[in-house]
């Protein structure tokens, strides 16, 4: 979709049919972060739960967001810093579409749960705490 931009609430992922394909949630607008390319954002993915460890920190369920289809759970290890414009470049071409933005509510739920998670970077704990 063209005129994605890489803020808050927006979401994105894969296109249908690659394996693995996770909704991914920006959690912040564009800043600056230390060690960090200029206007870049925070990035968690939502994956599937499954009969392996998943972290439990913030699970998400059907109707949270119209993606998705079972039982989730933020994936609060591979939480990372992209460059907003790069994300803007791939989202709606090179295989990655857009999707409906999350509601606040489940915005502050992904923070909080950033916050608590043992499984959270502290890097990315440091930044989310300063938003």
């Amino acid at each position: 979709m063209a005129g994605w931009l890489a803020r808050e609430r927006q979401t994105f992922f894969r296109v249908a049919g690659e394996i693995g394909s996770h909704l991914n949630v920006v959690l912040c607008d564009p800043r600056d972060f230390p060690t960090y390319r200029s206007q870049s954002v925070i990035v968690v993915d939502i994956c599937s739960v499954r009969q392996t460890w998943h972290d439990t920190t913030t699970v998400v369920d059907v109707g949270d967001h119209p993606f998705l289809r079972h039982a989730s759970y933020v994936n609060y290890r591979q939480a990372r810093v992209d460059h907003a414009a790069d994300l803007e470049k791939l989202v709606g071409a090179r295989g990655y579409e857009s999707s409906e933005p999350i509601d606040q509510e489940l915005l502050v739920r992904i923070l909080r749960g950033a916050i608590e998670s043992a499984n959270t970077q502290r890097d990315i704990k440091s930044f989310i705490r300063n938003l």
